[in-house]
């Protein structure tokens, strides 16, 4: 069973880590055919500290995401953003399936109001993310009338990220 909007009403755009100026210094790192292995703790506190965020957010089974941020900066504008974080205890190609215990950590995720919702993984992603993602971006603008914007960060993006800011790995 498919939704159907009115597509006057509906404003989503994905966005490549490139595009989003907290992190501009990716732009100057070139791809890589690889990916690296990242710790999912010591990538969080990282990216925690080139955007500013200050606050404490500790994992545990049901939450509805990774952190919570207004310190995103895309087009020299704050964000309310969230991140969800699969770190290298994670092997082989990010399913949906395979986001939390139940498989619904990317719904989880959509259930906290923002305006982007990120995912890294430091691997490979499964198309069927991007349509997950896309769809629950979707379904989001709908309700609250509003561009939303989502980000996926592979593993060659994570290693990019990784070479543009160090504190990462």
């Amino acid at each position: 069973m498919t939704s159907s909007y009115p597509k006057n009403i509906i404003q989503v755009a994905r966005l490549s880590i490139d595009d989003i100026d907290s992190f501009s210094k990716v732009r100057k790192v070139p791809s890589r055919d690889f990916s690296t292995p990242v710790d999912e703790n010591l990538f969080k506190t990282g990216v925690k500290k080139i955007i500013g965020e200050n606050g404490k957010f500790t994992d545990w089974g049901g939450e509805l995401n990774d952190l919570f941020t207004t310190k995103i900066v895309y087009k020299k504008k704050r964000l309310l953003a969230v991140f969800a974080f699969k770190g290298k205890g994670l092997k082989g190609i990010l399913k949906p399936s395979r986001m939390g215990k139940n498989g619904d950590q990317i719904s989880r995720l959509f259930q906290t109001v923002a305006d982007i919702y990120l995912l890294q993984y430091c691997g490979q992603i499964d198309q069927s993310i991007y349509e997950l993602m896309n769809s629950l971006a979707i379904s989001i603008s709908a309700i609250y009338r509003k561009k939303i914007y989502y980000c996926i960060i592979d593993g060659q993006d994570t290693t990019r990220l990784i070479e543009a800011y160090p504190i990462l790995g």
